[in-house]
């Protein structure tokens, strides 16, 4: 049979009442229908409209089958036998049944009457048969309660412009929504009635109530219909009354997810009226309510509207309805009392009682007091005394710092109250809780933390110490001190300073890390350092050796302490294999009597009681973290961690092996100590100086989030104010005066006509893909950041050479003309030369022409296994003139003074990577001028870079560098770069 439409039809089944269906059915010509016909099934109409497709999948989910294989798939019962069971129970089941039910057929109905398509019937007969409407408008409804001498009568009149009495020719169709059959045609009925309401007028008239059950039917049925339908009362008394509001602003739970609310509560003749009946009165049920039946208490709306837009004026927000509140994007209980506190003199004006109670709980509104004494326990701890007066109450400070460190504002005063603990006291004693240990009765603190407590002026106004005292401890200039005996080079300037800070650290029992730029010679301040100490150490075992052989004939009591031996000075030394041998060459070449060990699991020094013997112990940071258990026993007396962002992720193995390690003091180096983001700064200041900055938790909930993610300059101010005596940086602009000249020239390379083509029919297509979403709230998520970089990096390979991302590319790139002409031009001069890139296949390309001129060149990437010989060939070979080196391997760690030209291929966004790759050649004792070449394809991603790198050197001064791409462009950055 040839199917041409589908039909929906209303059927009725002897057992489960109304059903509906759908069915194919055949036109003979355009007005007659075919006897033939067959059931529609979802799968058979998805060339159909889609109106058509879900009005079939609603009669599917519909029928006895389906029904029974959602809600009972494991009840073994014939389906239709099941469904006529479920109707006629009164139990969870049939309730949702009914519910699914009824709301898939409203929504089937809706679909035909929006569409204007109508129903038709199948009571056993064709379903093409009797084409019924779907009216579009709903039957009003009145209740309508009499008394009489006898009895109390009930009934319902539902109208459609006349009265449709609902025990003739009417059939209920659907419970709720509520759906009505009358004259052939299908009426919804207005909400919230719900149909079986009905079914009783379905067989009489009316309902009678007798008189032993009037009082109980008034006060509850009839009181609680007159609140949500329209009524008429006949033979009922009814007064109505129009008293003035009154209003209590209410703490209460949002029943949604459990969040703090604020609910204005309005009362009329002490009644409180139901926030959710909306009408312009408030039932009250009268004593004798048969006799006296009922009093509307009607509401004064604009009254109650001023009271709403009063609140809305602070700045509350209106949740669930009209008279609910809500703080914008607060969750917290503690947000809402503070409102209630703030705004309680502007309530009590406006005659706005407050209820402060909440779940069973009474707050304390009153203004606490802070009383405080800090007192110099020892050298290296405060005690801190402070106590808090709230009314009769004398809170020492200490017992408040549990709920501090919880960020719990609520502590529960000895009358059972709650004192909310201030906002501001929140912020300034966090740093104590975070900082300080609960010792007996003391509050500890430790001196490395008191000089943010005397620039802080939250803290200051309510601390009373000897201010003077801790800035001669932390802000005391530090000390010129001898070099170490039979030191043979001299120091630049900047060195000796740094050499002197180290000692002023090591003075006051501090760690620290020297963060200077690459280049700046920070292995010998550290050298120079370690000399010093040891020497240091050395004269006071001399002292008591002095002090022992005074006192050699004396006998030993048995309660005598046994001489202390002398004390042998160990460091330990971790660092990257790179530069194991640039610290043994600058260990032999300015410090030729400090004995050291490198060590490895092969040798016999992997006995750590070989140790003793030498000064220096040097390894690696795999062969560290490997052998911890060996190295965490040995209690060394320094430990220096060089390139210390090896170390930068808290939660990294390595990190959490060095704090595993015994040692009186910890220094790092690195010059590079932020490169992704402050949680480098975390680990490293942690490693050093531990407790320096808490856990790392509370560090990302206090400085991380607000300086990152909010830019707060008074937290990056209270950073720096805590970490500046623990790190020394200098950048190499600052001690220019003492190095080498550094000149640097930006080389712009026009692209080629075929390379320019390429490159505009790539942005061209990143552009459109990416920019078309650049304006939603997502448009930074994950998949769209990694095709922003997808694009810039193509688009970067493409400007340097296309043959770098499109192999099939025959023609030729602009910029790598111009820098086979530069390196022709400055091998033939006889000048050594640096070629730095990031992409290891861009320097293959220079490479290959390399090797077809027979140049002699060393090689270094990130697979290179012979790396010092690399570097030491192009040291000391004359002929060996070029180097090419990738970025990422010759950005740490590398000594190449021979070198008086630098090639920069492809910039990148962190110039800080660029700059150490620049260091590798301008170190300090070489001779020659260093130049270097910036290679720029103009009107590309390259050009847009580069002007972007200043704001990324701002953002690295504040706190020693930064880098991670993607993460702080805005969408105007966005666009611009693909413009």
């Amino acid at each position: 049979m040839k199917k041409t439409s589908v039909i929906f039809c209303l059927s009725k089944h002897p057992d489960l009442g109304i059903w509906p269906e759908a069915f194919w059915i055949n036109y003979l010509d355009e007005h007659e229908m075919s006897f033939k016909y067959e059931k529609a099934m979802p799968d058979e109409v998805e060339n159909e409209a889609e109106y058509i497709k879900e009005g079939v999948k609603i009669c599917e989910l519909l029928n006895p089958v389906s029904l029974h294989k959602k809600f009972a798939p494991k009840v073994k019962m014939h389906p239709i036998e099941w469904v006529v069971k479920i109707k006629a129970e009164k139990s969870a089941t049939s309730e949702l049944l009914e519910d699914y039910f009824g709301n898939n057929l409203h929504r089937l109905l809706t679909i035909l009457k929006d569409k204007k398509i109508g129903y038709r019937h199948k009571m056993d007969q064709h379903p093409g048969l009797q084409l019924k409407s779907i009216s579009n408008q709903e039957l009003d409804i009145v209740f309508h309660f009499e008394r009489l001498p006898a009895n109390t009568r009930y009934y319902i009149q539902i109208t459609n412009n006349e009265e449709v009495k609902l025990h003739e020719n009417v059939t209920l169709l659907n419970n709720s929504p509520c759906y009505v059959l009358h004259n052939e045609t299908i009426y919804p009925v207005k909400k919230p009635l719900k149909g079986k309401k009905l079914i009783p007028f379905f067989r009489k008239p009316y309902i009678q109530i007798g008189i032993e059950n009037e009082e109980k039917y008034y006060t509850t049925y009839i009181a609680n219909t007159l609140k949500v339908f329209p009524c008429k009362l006949i033979n009922i008394p009814l007064e109505k009354e129009y008293p003035k509001p009154e209003f209590k602003l209410v703490l209460t739970e949002d029943i949604r997810n459990g969040n703090p609310l604020l609910k204005l509560d309005i009362f009329y003749n002490k009644l409180k009226i139901n926030h959710s009946h909306k009408s312009d009165f408030n039932v009250e049920v009268n004593e004798n309510v048969v006799k006296n039946g009922f009093t509307f208490t009607y509401r004064d709306k604009p009254i109650e509207q001023k009271a709403i837009d009063l609140l809305v004026s602070t700045g509350l927000q209106q949740t669930i309805d009209d008279f609910h509140f809500s703080i914008e994007n607060e969750k917290l209980l503690d947000k809402y009392l503070e409102f209630l506190q703030d705004h309680k003199t502007l309530l009590h004006e406006n005659e706005i009682g407050i209820d402060a109670n909440w779940n069973g709980m009474i707050y304390q509104t009153g203004k606490p007091q802070i009383k405080s004494k800090i007192e110099h326990k020892k050298e290296d701890w405060f005690d801190v005394q402070i106590s808090i007066q709230i009314g009769k109450f004398d809170i020492p400070f200490y017992m408040l710092k549990r709920h501090i460190k919880d960020n719990n504002r609520q502590y529960i005063l000895p009358d059972s109250t709650v004192f909310l603990i201030p906002e501001e006291w929140m912020a300034a004693f966090k740093d104590l809780d975070r900082f300080g240990k609960k010792n007996e009765d003391e509050f500890l603190i430790k001196n490395i933390h008191l000089q943010w407590f005397n620039q802080n002026s939250k803290i200051g106004n309510f601390l009373t110490f000897d201010k003077e005292k801790t800035k001669q401890i932390f802000n005391a200039e530090i000390e010129k001190t001898e070099l170490p005996l039979n030191w043979q080079t001299k120091l630049r300037p900047y060195q000796l300073k740094g050499y002197e800070w180290l000692c002023h650290l090591h003075k006051h029992e501090h760690g620290g890390i020297l963060a200077d730029d690459m280049g700046l010679g920070k292995t010998i301040q550290m050298l120079a350092f370690i000399k010093k100490t040891k020497q240091e150490l050395t004269e006071n075992n001399e002292k008591k050796t002095i002090a022992v052989e005074n006192e050699s004939n004396v006998q030993l009591s048995l309660f005598d302490t046994p001489i202390q031996q002398k004390k042998h000075f160990t460091a330990l030394v971790i660092l990257p294999t790179s530069l194991l041998f640039n610290w043994v060459d600058e260990i032999e070449k300015f410090c030729p009597d400090i004995n050291y060990s490198i060590y490895n699991s092969s040798k016999k020094t992997q006995n750590s009681s070989n140790w003793k013997k030498f000064n220096l112990i040097l390894t690696s940071y795999g062969l560290f973290r490997n052998n911890i258990d060996l190295f965490r026993e040995y209690p060394f007396d320094m430990v220096i961690a060089d390139e210390s962002h090896y170390f930068k992720n808290p939660n990294a193995k390595i990190f959490m092996s060095l704090s595993l390690l015994k040692a009186k003091r910890r220094y790092a180096i690195t010059g590079t100590p932020v490169e992704n983001g402050l949680s480098d700064l975390w680990s490293q200041l942690s490693f050093v100086n531990p407790g320096i900055l808490g856990s790392f938790k509370s560090f990302k909930e206090s400085f991380i989030y607000p300086i990152e993610k909010l830019n707060c300059q008074s937290t990056k101010e209270k950073l720096q104010t805590i970490i500046r005596p623990f790190i020394l940086r200098r950048k190499k602009q600052e001690v220019a005066k003492d190095l080498p000249e550094l000149t640097e020239k930006v080389i712009f390379c026009e692209m080629s006509e075929t390379q320019n083509e390429l490159y505009e029919e790539e942005k061209s297509r990143y552009r459109n893909m990416l920019l078309s979403n650049i304006s939603g709230d997502d448009s930074k998520a994950g998949n769209f950041n990694f095709h922003v970089l997808e694009g810039l990096n193509k688009l970067r390979l493409i400007a340097n050479h296309p043959q770098m991302t499109f192999s099939e590319y025959e023609g030729d790139s602009g910029k790598f003309n111009a820098v086979i002409d530069t390196l022709d031009t400055l091998t033939q001069e006889g000048h050594k030369v640096l070629i730095f890139s990031q992409f290891v296949k861009h320097l293959e390309l220079f490479k290959a022409v390399a090797n077809e001129r027979n140049y002699e060149f060393s090689w270094l990437t990130g697979a290179t296994k012979d790396r010092q010989k690399q570097v030491e060939q192009f040291q000391k070979e004359e002929n060996r003139k070029l180097f090419f080196i990738s970025l990422k391997a010759g950005g740490v760690g590398l000594n190449l003074t021979a070198a008086d030209y630098v090639l920069m291929l492809d910039p990148w966004w962190n110039p800080a990577a660029e700059e150490q790759a620049l260091n590798r050649a301008h170190r300090i004792g070489r001779k020659n001028k260093v130049m270097v070449f910036r290679f720029i394809t103009k009107d590309s991603i390259e050009e847009k870079i580069r002007k972007m790198q200043i704001n990324k050197k701002l953002l690295s001064a504040d706190f020693s560098g930064s880098s991670n791409p993607i993460k702080q462009l805005d969408k105007e950055t966005i666009s611009e770069l693909f413009n």
